[in-house]
């Protein structure tokens, strides 16, 4: 499945430097997972006002998947670093993608691998 046909099964979302892409504790909507056509998206986990953690997904990079099966609400907040072009992806539409397209579920486990491996390190260093 190539780039065009990927924006078939998408909505094509454009956000302005600064502007949130969707807030922590805010419900998920239809458009659930977001790829990267252009730009930059910091996605934060904040534990407290003072800690947080922070990944930074370029172009081609795939962003939300983290809350797609087992939240209603985001447990993240997404805010696009520089201006950015999206596709906003409904649970099914992704689904399909991820099946038909290796690539993308590939993108998927990498995101969500490094996701754990911050996690894992946080657990780490928390007081016993």
């Amino acid at each position: 499945m190539n780039l065009e046909e990927i924006k078939k099964e998408a909505k094509y979302l454009k956000y302005s430097k600064g502007e949130k892409i969707y807030e922590e504790k805010s419900y998920l909507t239809d458009i659930k997972v977001f790829y990267i056509l252009k730009g930059e998206v910091i996605v934060r986990k904040k534990y407290t006002p003072l800690v947080k953690d922070e990944f930074i997904y370029k172009e081609g990079d795939i962003f939300g998947v983290l809350e797609l099966y087992n939240n209603k609400i985001r447990i993240t907040e997404a805010e696009s670093k520089t201006d950015v072009e999206l596709l906003g992806f409904d649970k099914l539409s992704f689904e399909r993608l991820m099946v038909s397209n290796v690539n993308i579920s590939l993108k998927v486990i990498k995101s969500l691998s490094q996701i754990l491996r911050k996690a894992n390190e946080r657990i780490k260093y928390l007081p016993q």
